[in-house]
């Protein structure tokens, strides 16, 4: 470029893309409920970003709910058509199952000294039915029973003062 006295200047400029990285987090389903879920964070590209999971429709949502076990892949594209893409796993956090039950026949028909113990998979933070998941109790022992039928028995996870699943 040459200025009206005739001096040459240069101008140099680099340009440069700004590059896009995608990040995941996810909360995996428990229960084979389908309550697992993704979220997607972008550092750089050029907002605003749409969000797509497995080839499905676009969204500016960054979050995707209900999901099962399974594996995700996660596409965004940005402002610019840039994209990114990353795969995710969600596991299944299954819950509870009895192991084990112990019992003893009441010794009359019309005694309630019958007793059913039943054993789950993990003795922590348990809860125990055996009327169809009616009423629950802390203690996996169940006294002072008549006879009759006690098929259904139920469990339920207790975690951080929420039940989680049965």
């Amino acid at each position: 470029m040459t200025n009206s006295q005739g001096c040459d200047s240069t101008i140099t400029l680099e340009l440069t893309q700004s590059n896009m990285t995608l990040s995941l987090q996810k909360t995996d389903e428990s229960c084979t409920s389908g309550n697992g879920s993704i979220s997607a964070f972008i550092l750089g590209g050029n907002a605003p970003y749409s969000f797509s999971l497995n080839g499905g429709p676009s969204s500016l949502n960054n979050t995707f709910n209900n999901l099962s076990a399974g594996n995700y892949t996660v596409d965004v594209i940005d402002n610019s058509g840039c994209t990114a893409s990353e795969v995710i796993s969600l596991f299944n956090l299954a819950g509870p199952a009895i192991d084990s039950v112990i019992f003893q026949n009441p010794s009359c028909s019309d005694s309630l000294n019958g007793t059913i113990a039943v054993y789950g998979s993990t003795g922590v933070n348990l809860q125990y039915s055996i009327d169809s998941g009616y009423t629950y109790q802390n203690s996996n022992s169940f006294s002072n029973l008549s006879d009759g039928n006690y098929h259904s028995f139920y469990f339920r996870w207790i975690m951080y003062g929420f039940i989680s699943c049965n």
